[in-house]
């Protein structure tokens, strides 16, 4: 911002200053607490809005959502323990892998196009 329209803008908040200062003189007493009230009460909507909500809300999805992943989590450590190594007489479907190397879960993704698929007798 150059000098010229920092000075704009100094002028320009002067003048909304004293009209929002006239205005407030001209409330009555009883006014102006009614005023000073709801500019709370929505400043305090806003708040809670803006600042308050979102994160209790993320709070209380990831407290529902961990318990899931972590059931999740066990159930795959059993499967992944169960299936370290692919059995000798498959290894045929997978050309990929080599016999003697335990077989990781990149490679069987990886083969699965690879694999030759089973075609009906008389096709």
């Amino acid at each position: 911002m150059n000098k010229q329209s920092v000075a704009l803008l100094r002028v320009r908040w002067q003048i909304l200053y004293t009209r929002c200062r006239t205005f407030w003189q001209g409330l009555a007493a009883r006014e102006q607490r009614a005023v000073a009230l709801t500019a709370l009460v929505l400043g305090g909507f806003v708040v809670w809005l803006a600042l308050i909500e979102p994160p209790l809300k993320t709070i209380a999805y990831w407290q529902a959502e961990t318990p899931k992943l972590r059931s999740q989590t066990e159930a795959l450590e059993v499967l992944l323990r169960d299936v370290s190594v692919l059995p000798q007489a498959n290894l045929s479907k997978w050309p990929c892998v080599r016999p003697s190397t335990p077989v990781a879960w990149e490679s069987i993704t990886n083969c699965k196009r690879l694999a030759p698929t089973v075609q009906a007798p008389g096709n």
